[in-house]
């Protein structure tokens, strides 16, 4: 099975069993008898080799995805609309795809496709209307029917972008737009075309986070993505996030509480600012809580966060890795800020460990992050 890689603690004390068993189911919570557990951490550097193929990571390294057994990393290059195949095992470059725009090979832009690899040699591309399978020379190996032949997409139902494949090739998936209408996550069978749907209302807070800039609205991240074969959403203003499963369309609202990170953002900062405000507006903004996406580490059974804070000193940013369990109970926190990780947006988990590109070198490197664990008894 591919990999698409792409990135909530709750202290109570109840006598009531009946509020214990609530407060578990709605909250996810953490059993005061279960204390956090102390996480230790080591960090190598691995560096690839490009050869003489110049490697463009200026913007990060977008749309990450790893082969099945997790040797090969795949990413998206806007650049020169390519994608990269890099082998991490003999830290080197193999191979880049050059993308065509339009024609019969033709693959749109950044966020109107999705991709996977789906062998050594060849990917999987959704290109907003139908599935194209290409080689790494760029040869058309077959193409699907347009997918609205097969399944009938309402305008509200329509996704944002492009659809998201899901890594086990059984699902495509994305979030609907919220102009003028509530935002929701949907998904299509692959197996037997059918659509289904979840609402956010949980997530329906963000609204008072937005700053509308003369009419212009400026508001966090929101994501899906598919890891632990579950659907899940995630923003930046806060922790909180919704587990679907795809199958049977149950959903869970997760809103763990950590220690030392906050929560969601506070937001102290004006909501309805003139254009000459733009500026201080935003920078009061970026002084609150931005939450990345969530990843899923295979080989430990543990999901990552990073969420990162701007401080006054614009020198200096605070990082937080949270960790959670298989079941998405936050286990533990640790304060990375002492690391200097300005630009910690770029991550990746792979056989156990933990990989964060570099964005202080124009070479691809990636500082490697390896995880153990011990139970506190604090």
């Amino acid at each position: 099975m591919n990999k698409i890689l792409t990135s909530w603690n709750l202290k109570f004390r109840s006598t009531y069993l009946g509020l214990l068993i609530l407060l578990f189911a709605c909250n996810n919570s953490k059993p005061a008898d279960k204390p956090f557990q102390k996480f230790t951490y080591s960090i190598d550097t691995l560096t690839i080799d490009s050869k003489e193929h110049l490697l463009f990571v200026g913007y990060g390294i977008p749309m990450v995805k790893l082969s099945e057994k997790e040797r090969f990393l795949h990413f998206y290059d806007p650049l020169n609309h390519a994608i990269e195949k890099i082998d991490l095992e003999n830290k080197e470059g193999v191979n880049t795809l050059y993308l065509d725009k339009e024609g019969p090979n033709g693959v749109l832009d950044h966020n109107r496709f999705d991709y996977i690899p789906i062998s050594d040699s060849s990917y999987r591309f959704f290109t907003k209307k139908n599935f194209k399978d290409l080689s790494l020379s760029n040869n058309l190996i077959k193409t699907s029917k347009p997918i609205d032949s097969l399944v009938k997409i309402s305008e509200e139902n329509e996704t944002q972008f492009s659809s998201l494949i899901s890594s086990n090739l059984q699902y495509l998936y994305g979030l609907t737009s919220d102009f003028n209408q509530e935002q929701k996550l949907v998904w299509i069978d692959l197996g037997d075309y059918t659509l289904k749907e979840s609402d956010l209302d949980s997530m329906k807070y963000r609204e008072n986070y937005k700053i509308s800039l003369d009419g212009m609205i400026v508001s966090g991240m929101i994501g899906s993505t598919f890891l632990n074969e579950k659907l899940l959403v995630y923003h930046s203003d806060g922790i909180d996030l919704y587990e679907i499963d795809p199958k049977s369309g149950n959903k869970r609202f997760i809103n763990n509480r950590p220690e030392i990170t906050p929560q969601r953002k506070a937001g102290n900062f004006p909501r309805n600012v003139e254009k000459s405000e733009a500026v201080k507006a935003l920078e009061l903004e970026s002084l609150e809580i931005d939450y990345k996406e969530i990843v899923f580490d295979e080989e430990n059974q543990r999901f990552y966060r990073i969420a990162s804070q701007q401080t006054e000193n614009k020198g200096r940013t605070k990082v937080y890795l949270l960790i959670f369990d298989h079941e998405l109970n936050l286990i533990s926190e640790l304060d990375l800020s002492s690391l200097d990780m300005k630009n910690s947006a770029n991550y990746f988990t792979r056989k156990g460990k933990l990989y964060f590109l570099n964005k202080e070198t124009e070479d691809l490197e990636f500082f490697v992050f390896d995880l153990k664990s011990t139970i506190s008894n604090e």
